[in-house]
């Protein structure tokens, strides 16, 4: 006796005469017998990996179980510093079904770029050491979190008290 299951199934029992058949023991017949195959369907898990991204601060896997044929929903995308999420590899598509096997997806990132933003005090670069121009480095999409605190007076201005940043413009003097 042959009971081949179907793709996504696999054989759960046989039975003879609805006696359990045990697979390798010998079963002669003498008479009409019933024999009765039970198929059930396969489960699987489908792996989302954020590479070096993560869901609301947890960076772990998320791994989830479908039984073969069921919609996958994807989770919604990771998140990374300094990146855009591209896509899932291999490429997720809405509406996909559960194949008879396991599947892994990664998140495919694009760097966003930078910028440099140097900070001028009356149009000349701020020195807060005195050795190096004081400059931020900010991500495109991103705001800038702190500004330079009572950055030292530009050269020629040792009159001038530093009172804060604005981003309007103002009436300036000059020496």
């Amino acid at each position: 006796i042959t009971a081949t299951a179907n793709e996504g199934y696999s054989l759960a029992s046989l039975t003879v005469n609805d006696v359990p058949f045990t697979f390798g023991d010998v079963y002669t017949l003498t008479e009409d017998a019933e024999i009765k195959a039970t198929f059930t369907i396969n489960t699987h898990t489908v792996t989302w990996k954020p590479a070096e991204g993560n869901w609301n601060g947890n960076a772990g896997n998320i791994v989830q179980t479908y039984k073969y044929g069921e919609p996958i929903e994807a989770p919604e995308k990771p998140v990374r510093t300094g990146y855009d999420f591209v896509e899932w590899s291999p490429t997720y598509t809405s509406g996909m079904t559960m194949p008879d096997e396991d599947m892994v997806f990664t998140a495919i990132w694009k760097a966003l770029p930078t910028y440099t933003v140097t900070w001028m005090v009356n149009g000349e670069p701020i020195t807060p050491t005195g050795d190096n121009m004081f400059t931020t480095e900010i991500t495109s999409g991103n705001s800038i979190q702190a500004l330079p605190d009572d950055p030292a007076a530009p050269a020629g201005c040792s009159t001038k008290v530093f009172v804060g940043w604005t981003t309007e413009v103002i009436d300036t003097e000059t020496d």
